[in-house]
């Protein structure tokens, strides 16, 4: 089987690590990967690293109609069973294509919880025939595009996964936090992981930080990762807290290693497919406070894996930290069942059900 994975991201967030697992473990059954992505991207210095047939392409936007030109051709050039869309303007550019006579059946990997545009082009690129299957990250995603496409039955879930032994050779080093971002000793680790957009709300966190400060609980607060808000946040925190109170760590390649010291995880994203930082958290045995956005409520079940607040809401994210800052019992029981919980979501699970989707489109 031979599959053209298209994605026009230019950066690494969770949906690049996802393809990067699945590159790895579609290896093993027997099928040749070929990636066409943005020139300078991540994953083309991924793909080089490691010998994958890559293509770069502009991707300039959705109706980049050069871009599909090519992707017809290196269709025709590779003899490509199967293209697999991974980023938005790569679906785009992917059912263009056919416009040139590309009849390669393809697959669309959908990661967001927001309903799609209702442009004409939009409802097109969705309900586009060649594409045989849309995969979904949560059943919110599945329910969501149900309502978008008029094959329902091309909406499946798949769950995202990761890989089940990444904090095997780690310990828990709060030391090590502590000296490297210069945080008191005597203070609780409230840590977040994300890029620093609007989806993610780190100006919720914020407010949550702030209201454990004012009711006197010893918290600080640390943001691992980057992003377009990255200095407008900075700004929020100055004119809400003391800056010893939350401290920036900028894109880190040891995100694991920071995670696993974290006394409590707080996500306060707006939007959210699944959340794989969350299913880090419980593998990484951290306790988890988030909000209920998206298919989150799909792995946190509240009082069970961790605590729910409603989205934007700092006051019900405060009093649910404090819960777990002043309840060791409660705090423990959500750590053991989370990890216990985490152990269905392998990157093997993902990969090998993916597979089968191929398999299924291809009637192999």
């Amino acid at each position: 089987m031979r599959v053209l994975h298209m994605s026009s991201e230019k950066g690494w967030r969770g949906g690049e690590q996802q393809i990067a697992y699945l590159l790895h473990d579609l290896v093993d059954k027997n099928v040749t990967n070929i990636l066409a992505v943005k020139p300078g991207s991540a994953l083309e210095n991924f793909c080089r690293e490691r010998t994958i047939p890559c293509y770069t392409l502009k991707f300039s936007s959705s109706v980049d109609l050069l871009s599909a030109f090519e992707i017809y051709k290196i269709c025709r050039n590779e003899r490509v069973d199967l293209i697999h869309l991974h980023s938005s303007k790569a679906q785009g550019v992917g059912v263009l294509s056919t416009l040139y006579g590309n009849r390669v059946p393809m697959v669309l990997s959908r990661r967001v919880a927001f309903l799609p545009g209702s442009n004409v082009f939009s409802k097109w690129k969705y309900n586009q025939r060649q594409i045989k299957k849309i995969i979904c990250v949560s059943e919110k995603i599945r329910t969501i595009m149900q309502k978008f496409v008029r094959e329902r039955s091309k909406c499946v879930t798949v769950y995202s996964g990761i890989d089940l032994k990444k904090f095997d050779n780690m310990k828990r080093d709060k030391k090590f936090l502590v000296d490297e971002f210069d945080l008191d000793s005597g203070k609780d680790i409230i840590g977040t992981v994300g890029a620093i957009d609007a989806a993610k709300d780190h100006f919720t966190y914020v407010d949550a930080i702030a209201r454990l400060a004012a009711g006197g609980h010893p918290v600080q607060g640390l943001i691992v990762g980057d992003g377009p808000l990255a200095s407008e946040l900075k700004d929020y925190v100055q004119d809400k807290l003391p800056r010893e109170n939350i401290r920036f760590t900028g894109y880190r390649k040891d995100v694991g290693r920071l995670l696993i010291s974290f006394d409590i995880f707080l996500m306060t994203s707006k939007e959210e497919g699944l959340g794989t930082s969350i299913l880090d958290a419980f593998l990484a045995r951290v306790p988890v406070v988030t909000t209920d956005a998206g298919g989150i409520p799909e792995i946190v079940k509240h009082e069970q894996t961790g605590l729910l607040a409603p989205v934007q809401d700092s006051k019900k994210l405060s009093e649910n930290i404090s819960r777990l800052l002043t309840n060791n019992g409660l705090c423990q029981m959500l750590i053991d069942r989370a990890y216990e919980f985490v152990s269905a979501f392998s990157k093997e699970e993902t990969s090998s059900k993916t597979f089968k989707i191929y398999q299924e489109v291809l009637g192999k």
